[in-house]
């Protein structure tokens, strides 16, 4: 008898569906939460996950530093900054707004297209620059164009 002849029953589930591949677990440990987010004209973003992952709300200081690929933002863990840090608010309507020397040493600028990745515990924001993503998707792609 063909698959295509079998009656539900002659399965052993009852289900025609195929089978679940088995996905490895996670080598990373815990999830990460991913989004995109285009800098405006006066150097702005906002993301849902400011407020639905990392849990800040209007009014929430944070600490920018630039690392040596992205950009690290975490909840401010006292009323002034550390010496590495540029502080920052999410304002009112949940941007929060990137300081022009940011900015400009990390290469983005108006209109650019970022990934942010929020990493819940130890509650940061991780932005990437375009330059970055192309760089790390060119590396690790095997794919050669057209011949």
């Amino acid at each position: 008898m063909s698959a295509d002849e079998r009656r539900p029953s002659d399965t052993p589930t009852g289900d025609r569906s195929l089978p679940l591949p088995q996905i490895a677990p996670s080598r990373y440990g815990r999830p990460m939460w991913f989004g995109m987010s285009k800098l405006d004209g006066h150097g702005r973003i906002a993301s849902r996950l400011f407020r639905d992952v990392l849990g800040w709300i209007p009014g929430q200081r944070v600490d920018l530093s630039l690392t040596t690929d992205h950009i690290l933002i975490a909840a401010a863990a006292s009323a002034a900054p550390r010496p590495s840090d540029v502080a920052a608010v999410i304002n009112g309507l949940g941007w929060l707004v990137i300081p022009a020397a940011i900015r400009r040493r990390a290469g983005i600028g108006s209109g650019d297209h970022l990934l942010l990745a929020a990493d819940d515990d130890p509650n940061a924001l991780h932005i990437y620059s375009p330059v970055v993503l192309t760089f790390a998707l060119r590396q690790y792609s095997t794919y050669e164009g057209p011949r």
